[in-house]
C-alpha cells in the first residue's frame, strides 16, 4: 500500500514537473533526460512511469481533461441547447479568468 501512494506520488510529481519544464522552454527542445534532470530522478525511473515524453504529455492532457470534466457546470443535459451552451461558455471563460496560464499551456500540449 506505501509504495502504490509513493508511485502515485511519484508520478503526479512528474507530470508537474513535465508541466513546467514546457511552460519553461517548450514541447520541442523537451526530452526525457530533461525532464528526468528536472524531477531529480534517473531516466531509468523515468520510464518506469512514462517511456517517453508523448506519452508525458498525453498524461498531461488527460489530467487537464479530469480536471475539466470534475469541473464542469453540473445539469447540462435537461436544459436546452442554447442555455447548455451559454452554461458550458460562461464556465470556461470564468475558468480562464481565474487562471490564463491554463489556457497557453493547454495550447501548448495541445500541438
Amino acid at each position: 500500500m506505501a509504495s502504490r501512494r509513493k508511485r502515485l506520488r511519484t508520478r503526479a510529481h512528474l507530470l508537474a514537473v513535465a508541466a513546467r519544464e514546457i511552460k519553461r522552454v517548450g514541447f520541442e527542445p523537451l526530452t526525457e533526460k530533461h525532464i528526468a534532470s528536472a524531477a531529480g530522478i534517473t531516466r531509468a525511473t523515468l520510464y518506469q512511469y512514462r517511456s517517453n515524453r508523448a506519452y508525458i504529455t498525453s498524461g498531461l492532457l488527460g489530467k487537464y481533461w479530469a480536471l475539466m470534466r470534475a469541473r464542469r457546470p453540473v445539469g447540462i443535459g435537461g436544459k436546452p441547447l442554447t442555455d447548455a451552451i451559454h452554461l458550458a461558455s460562461t464556465y470556461s471563460v470564468s475558468l480562464a479568468a481565474k487562471n490564463p496560464r491554463r489556457l497557453v499551456a493547454r495550447e501548448i500540449l495541445a500541438r
